[in-house]
Formats: C-alpha cells, structure tokens, sequence
C-alpha cells in the first residue's frame, strides 16, 4: 500500500542536476536524487549575493547552520564568505540566540535613549522575535502585554471565523488565497 501510494506522489526535483526522482525516505525534506548530487551541490562555491548572507548573519541573527540550510551550502561555506567580508563571527551563536532579550531591549533603550526599568516589557509588534527593528518594538507593562496578546488570540480566531485564515495538519494557520 505505501509503494503503491509513493508510485502516485508527484515526483521531486533535485536541487543539483534538476532531475526528477522518487523519495524512499517517509520525509520529504531530501533536495537531492543521490549522495553524489549532495556531496556535488555541497562542494559548490556560494552563489549568493554576500550581502544577503550578511544580512541574514546580522540583522536576522541566523546561525551559519541555519543560512547553510536555507541556501543550500554548507556552514563552512557560509563562516569562509563572512569573514572574508570582514563579519565577525560570533561563536556559539546558537546560545546567544536563546538570550536575544537583551537585543530587543538594547535597541530599544539606544532608540530611546534611557534604560529600560525590570518591570517593563517590550512587545514585537509583528510577532516575530527576530525583528529587532526599533519600529516593531513598544515599550509596555507586563499586564498590557498579556492583554495585547489576548487580542491576538481574539483575532485570529475571529479571522478563522470569517474562513479569512484556514487550518491544516501540515501547514498549519494559513491565509486564504482571497487574501494573500
């Protein structure tokens, strides 16, 4: 029944020759017909512009792993291209990130220019903990941020409502093709 059912999926595109090819792992997330089109798609110089590798190193705050991902490289690839751009490479990366509070809070006390009290917490106006713009960032209390993030809640549950944003086990929340 599962060869039968692998037979009728739609076949993948490698990312390194562009052939057609039929996964037999149970995930999808392969990119490449064989290890010798892996190693090949690996062992490629980066092909990106450096400063979109740049600034997804420094405004995003993404790993050399995660850009590695993303670009379809290796992380060594993408720490040789950084510092031959002059970046400074932050070492464990990975545990600064866990503590980005303090780099919301920095930027917010430079825009402010004051020192941000314990009690007060800042609020990503977009919800993404990445975006450390200093106009995604509000200074609130702790009660009014929990309210804010009811009214979120209460959104987003009116907007599945009104069939504005759909569910689905794979991809989860999702804005209807009307409103894309």
């Amino acid at each position: 029944m599962e060869t039968l059912a692998r037979k009728l999926e739609a076949p993948l595109i490698c990312n390194n020759c562009g052939g057609e090819y039929q996964t037999t792992k149970k995930r999808k997330e392969t990119k490449y017909c064989s290890t010798e089109c892996y190693a090949e798609a690996k062992s490629l110089p980066l092909k990106t512009p450096i400063a979109v590798v740049r600034e997804m190193y420094l405004e995003r705050n993404l790993t050399t792993r995660e850009i590695a991902l993303k670009l379809g490289t290796t992380w060594r690839h993408i720490s040789k291209a950084l510092k031959a751009d002059g970046v400074e490479l932050v070492p464990n990366r990975r545990a600064k990130k866990r503590s980005s509070s303090t780099t919301y809070r920095k930027v917010v006390e430079m825009s402010q220019k004051r020192k941000l009290e314990t009690a007060e917490i800042v609020h990503h106006l977009d919800c993404d903990p990445t975006n450390n713009k200093p106009q995604n960032l509000v200074v609130v209390s702790r009660q009014r941020h929990g309210e804010l993030h009811k009214q979120l809640e209460t959104i987003s549950a009116d907007l599945f409502k009104k069939g504005i944003i759909t569910y689905s086990l794979q991809a989860g929340y999702q804005l209807t093709k009307d409103y894309q």
